[in-house]
């Protein structure tokens, strides 16, 4: 019984620091993500106004429907990323709902413990040796 307790507290240990461990990973990849979505971005727009003035100057007067190409092009880029995202948050919900199974288990075998313990009632220290009753 004891050794069950142990095994299964060790277990929840593992757990929580394999969940934090993914949620600073998500959170990096998240930041690192977007910082290079929003520089990709910026290049992008730079690029594309450079050779559409270049090449035509009066296009973007012509054709206001560029502007939303580029804005298009931004949201794809943060649905990606959104995308990716989602299976860290799937791996921490799977890690979170076998935290808690594991917590139940370790609860219910606690307490098991202590009826038995209160059944049996509380065990009574040894007498040390050499000393009259």
């Amino acid at each position: 019984m004891r050794m069950e307790i142990n095994d299964i507290k060790q277990e929840l240990d593992n757990l929580s620091a394999e969940l934090r461990e993914i949620g600073r990973a998500r959170w990096t990849y998240l930041n690192e993500m977007l910082r290079f979505s929003v520089a990709a971005w910026i290049f992008g727009f730079a690029c594309f106004f450079s050779t559409v003035l270049y090449l035509t100057p009066e296009l973007p007067l012509l054709y206001p429907s560029s502007f939303s190409l580029l804005v298009v092009g931004e949201a794809a880029a943060l649905a990606i990323i959104g995308l990716r995202v989602r299976r860290f948050d799937l791996e921490i919900r799977k890690l979170a709902n076998a935290r808690r199974k594991l917590l139940l288990e370790y609860q219910k075998l606690v307490l098991s413990y202590v009826k038995r313990v209160v059944k049996e009632g509380i065990p009574l220290l040894a007498k040390a040796p050499g000393k009259p009753e």
